[in-house]
């Protein structure tokens, strides 16, 4: 552990000995060395599970051309509200968006009234990245619902999709979520 986090975990275990005693202090370690573990043994299986159901690009491929055959084709429009990200965080989420397997999809980004002037180059320079992102600026900052209803009456497609201004989406998302709404009578809504 790094040694700002091995100085907290000795003042924490410090300030319970001083009000718990030596036995508590050493089952409540014991117990969090126990949780640790499980967390990190929960960490490898997860880890483990997404690279065995991650698909490699020749299985995006195929995703792509199944795309073409899928019977019923929606509009899946994703919003995202912006405000003041970093923009390395907004090219990741950004590039997420363009690599999906299902091409059928459209880009609505609310910029929540950024003053960052990185933030608002790299909004600039969004749309330019792909016809199917649309970038609407708010003139100040109205909050999280307020961006996210503009992204939102904005959006043409059949279903909606909510995407964080500093998250990722895997290639395949939105082609499985397609893939199952031609697999489902009567279809979701």
């Amino acid at each position: 552990r790094a040694g700002h986090e091995r100085a907290r975990l000795l003042r924490t275990a410090w300030q319970s000995f001083r009000q718990h005693g030596f036995g508590a202090t050493a089952r409540r370690m014991r117990l969090n060395a126990r949780f640790s573990a499980d967390r990190d043994a929960e960490n490898t299986r997860y880890a483990r599970w997404c690279h065995a159901n991650t698909p490699d690009s020749a299985a995006l491929d195929r995703m792509r051309a199944a795309s073409a055959g899928f019977a019923y084709q929606p509009m899946v429009s994703i919003i995202t509200p912006v405000y003041n990200t970093d923009p390395q965080w907004l090219h990741a989420c950004a590039r997420s968006v363009v690599a999906q397997a299902y091409p059928r999809w459209e880009w609505h980004v609310a910029n929540d009234g950024s003053t960052d002037p990185r933030t608002l180059d790299a909004l600039a320079r969004l749309a330019a990245i792909d016809a199917r992102i649309t970038v609407h600026d708010l003139p100040e900052n109205g909050g999280i619902a307020a961006a996210s209803n503009v992204a939102l009456r904005a959006a043409t497609g059949d279903y909606v999709g909510l995407l964080d201004h500093d998250d990722a989406l895997l290639p395949h998302a939105v082609f499985r979520v397609v893939e199952q709404l031609n697999r489902q009578e009567p279809r979701p809504d």
